[in-house]
């Protein structure tokens, strides 16, 4: 596999027009990334600007009540542009890429860019791959999910993104991982190792998927899709529900215990860490911790096989 840190203009282009718009996660000028400050006072007059009002209203359209996430399908979309593949046209999609391009041509969006971001941005990028490196965070994220990936990575930091906030997709056989930054001691920036702890996080998600495909086709052949998916459709995890709910269980309790303490982000041991995240909503992941321990301890068949037996013995208990 491989992977490389690049900045994306296209996702730039997108999180100023949403800072713009109202969004307004971490929203404290201390809680943000210096570049996100200065993008945002550099287009502050721009606020109430015909093309802004309309992306937020067609961005609440879509989703009432949250505005904490880009427009659906919009930053697959972008970086299908910014990486010349195939364009999937959602209709949805469009509507916003209209009004992202109507706001590049009538601002200085591409001379503010190439002139004052990308110079920071690029430096952003660097310090990431540097942490990457020195952790070895590929290899770890190999151990942990017993697999070497056959796709290659796109890494792109976020830095007008809030801190915390990422997202991990497949597109087109490229696994993208995007990232806001971190908070160590007050200061907000992509340079501290805290970093790794969410992208390694949201660069597990492929990692997962294929783990996923094997859990299902393990309940096939125990005669026990339906089980399997009657269990899953129950699931419920802080924000995520059903298959995700049950994805996002299983990552996290690998997270705590055979990721971050590898990467250098393990300030918290695992027990502490799961507790955390049970507390967060996870109320599965004890038993996920236990049914990967099991599995690394006296491994019966592969990763996905054991973690479907565990489920199987213990019922799919609620």
């Amino acid at each position: 596999m491989s992977y490389e840190v690049v900045p994306s203009k296209n996702d730039f282009l997108l999180f100023t027009v949403m800072n713009l718009a109202g969004y307004n996660d971490n929203n404290g000028i201390l809680d943000m990334h210096p570049l996100r400050i200065k993008t945002r006072e550099h287009y502050s007059g721009k606020i109430n600007n015909e093309i802004i009002l309309k992306f937020y209203n067609e961005w609440e359209k879509e989703q009432p009540n949250d505005m904490a996430h880009p427009p659906y399908g919009l930053p697959e979309e972008l970086q299908r542009i910014e990486h010349r593949l195939e364009r999937s046209d959602k209709g949805l999609a469009n509507t916003f890429l209209e009004l992202l391009q109507k706001f590049r041509e009538s601002t200085d969006f591409d001379s503010f860019y190439d002139g004052e971001v990308l110079p920071e941005y690029e430096k952003i990028c660097g310090s990431v791959k540097r942490n990457i490196e020195e952790a070895d965070l590929f290899k770890v994220l190999n151990d942990a999910w017993e697999m070497v990936p056959d796709f290659s990575y796109k890494i792109i930091p976020r830095p007008l993104e809030a801190c915390w906030r990422g997202y991990g997709p497949m597109i087109d056989g490229t696994a993208f991982s995007f990232f806001g930054p971190a908070v160590k001691d007050g200061k907000v920036d992509f340079e501290c190792r805290r970093n790794l702890s969410l992208l390694s996080h949201e660069a597990s998600h492929p990692y997962m998927r294929v783990v996923w495909d094997g859990i299902e086709n393990r309940a096939k052949e125990r005669g026990m899709a339906k089980e399997l998916d009657t269990f899953v459709t129950k699931q419920k995890a802080w924000v995520y529900w059903g298959k995700t709910a049950l994805q996002e269980t299983i990552m996290r309790a690998m997270q705590a215990r055979y990721i971050n303490p590898k990467i250098g982000n393990s300030d918290k041991c695992p027990e502490v860490r799961l507790i955390e995240e049970h507390e967060r909503g996870f109320k599965h992941i004890f038993k996920a911790d236990i049914a990967i321990r099991t599995h690394k301890d006296t491994p019966k068949g592969s990763l996905a096989e054991d973690l479907f037996d565990y489920l199987e013995r213990v019922n799919f208990e609620e």
